[in-house]
């Protein structure tokens, strides 16, 4: 569902305007949004199988800082892409990205 959006966002070649185009931000905002929706809701109903339930408050503080880890995670992303391209080409930009993994 969001492959395009990864490809797109692991382009090494890919400069700092076009990664804040208004088209990737919304796809990014999209993914961002409907993790978050995905991961809390599971954490939920794990919680809620063992006989618990979280607070509204606690669901907030949770979708807060999955909003702002994810944000922060392409960006980051986004500059790691780029050291790797400089340090190795896209070869190893690829190897690099085979073992990582993101919450978005």
């Amino acid at each position: 569902m969001f492959t395009n959006l990864y490809v797109e966002t692991t382009n090494p070649t890919l400069t700092l305007s076009e990664f804040l185009s208004s088209r990737l931000l919304t796809k990014m905002a999209a993914s961002v949004l409907f993790h978050t929706i995905l991961y809390v809701l599971s954490l939920n109903m794990a919680i809620y199988v063992f006989g618990y339930t979280l607070s509204s408050d606690v669901n907030i503080r949770l979708s807060i800082f999955l909003v702002l880890v994810m944000s922060l995670g392409f960006v980051a992303r986004f500059y790691r892409v780029k050291e790797l391209y400089h340090y190795g080409g896209k070869e190893y930009v690829d190897k690099s990205y085979i073992t990582w993994y993101f919450l978005s």
